[in-house]
């Protein structure tokens, strides 16, 4: 059975009408949700609050992850970044912009996010589930492609424990996503193939272990390379 990963639902104090939201004073935000394209470009042009929060403490840059089209989402982020909007602000969940372009797989706009300082890229469910976690649980390819390189860059690790001791690569694996998997290769899995299969840790041993149990194409790789 596939496991998968569910985002967890808004608590009571986040929990509003829609259409209140998009008609609750903040100008911007209903001109983001209705694609108002001329009424947003005006509202930036006369200095309107980029950060300014909603009931559920949404800035304008949470908004665009909703955007069905994401090259509008692209577009109008371009914008606001440029014109000061802060990446950093957490809702009322305690979650970035960024974090809601990956966990609803907005690729081309988790990269826009991806070019400011400020994004927290090990930024984390209360289950411990970082965004790399959601990117291999979903089998986006691309976002765990952007996210390992990204994290590689900055120094950081790919192996993060959400709190049921699993790491990225063990919910690709899980849910048979051995496309994903691929992209850990040189990672993680480096030390395993250049040690003919044998592991240095726990985790690299249970990931195997998972791999194989799974039977995904990503074992099928890793037998090609020798290991047993």
């Amino acid at each position: 059975m596939k496991k998968r990963l569910r985002i967890k639902q808004e608590n009571a104090e986040c929990k509003v009408n829609q259409r209140r939201e998009m008609t609750g004073g903040n100008l911007l935000h209903q001109a983001i949700f209705l694609q108002r394209s001329r009424q947003f470009e005006l509202l930036v042009q006369k200095g309107i609050d980029l950060n300014k929060r909603d009931e559920r403490l949404r800035t304008a840059l949470h908004i665009l992850s909703e955007l069905e089209d994401e090259t509008v989402a692209v577009s109008y982020a371009k914008v606001l970044l440029r014109h000061g909007a802060r990446t950093n602000v957490k809702d009322c969940e305690g979650h970035t912009p960024f974090y809601y372009a990956v966990i609803n797989q907005r690729v081309q706009l988790a990269k826009v996010f991806l070019k400011e300082r400020e994004v927290d890229l090990l930024e984390s469910d209360e289950d411990g589930n970082t965004l790399l976690h959601f990117a291999a649980a979903a089998g986006n390819e691309a976002l765990v492609e952007v996210l390992i390189k990204s994290m590689q860059k900055v120094g950081l690790g790919i192996d993060e424990l959400n709190r049921k001791g699993e790491t990225a690569v063990m919910m690709a694996a899980m849910n048979g996503h051995g496309h994903c998997q691929k992209h850990f290769l040189g990672k993680s899995w480096k030390k395993m193939l250049q040690n003919g299969g044998t592991v240095d840790n726990k985790v690299e041993e249970t990931e195997i272990k998972v791999s194989r149990h799974f039977r995904s194409e990503f074992y099928i790789f890793i037998k090609t390379h020798g290991l047993k």
